[in-house]
């Protein structure tokens, strides 16, 4: 399998960071998704915080995405990616620990390409 691709990543943190999402995001598009996991980013407010600060950007649809587990499998990789495609999503925050931005990745790369998650770990030569 060859493909090129171009990833584009900003990563914003510190405190407060959460705040800013949204006007870092206009420059992306208006169509987004957040790849979370189902407790910790809604218990610790953080998840509020990102889609209002999206909202007062702008942000014409936000999907949040909260089937990211610890040790994301490729399902959920998929699941999300095929909503990417269709919903037209601009752009992709990954909201939380490790397995999210690390699945946000992947669904970028997976939605913008042919194939599942698997195809881009595991290629026979």
């Amino acid at each position: 399998m060859n493909f090129d691709l171009y990833l584009p990543v900003e990563v914003i943190f510190g405190v407060g960071s959460v705040n800013k999402v949204g006007e870092v995001g206009r420059r992306f598009g208006y169509r987004v998704l957040i790849a979370t996991g189902k407790k910790s980013t809604k218990e610790n407010g953080a998840l509020d915080r990102v889609v209002e600060s999206l909202n007062r950007n702008g942000a014409e649809e936000i999907i949040i995405f909260d089937q990211i587990e610890p040790n994301p499998t490729d399902k959920s990789v998929n699941l999300a990616s095929e909503i990417v495609v269709k919903e037209k999503i601009d752009y992709i925050i990954g909201l939380g620990g490790g397995s999210s931005l690390d699945s946000a990745k992947a669904i970028s790369i997976v939605s913008s390409n042919e194939g599942y998650a698997w195809d881009y770990v595991n290629y026979p030569e």
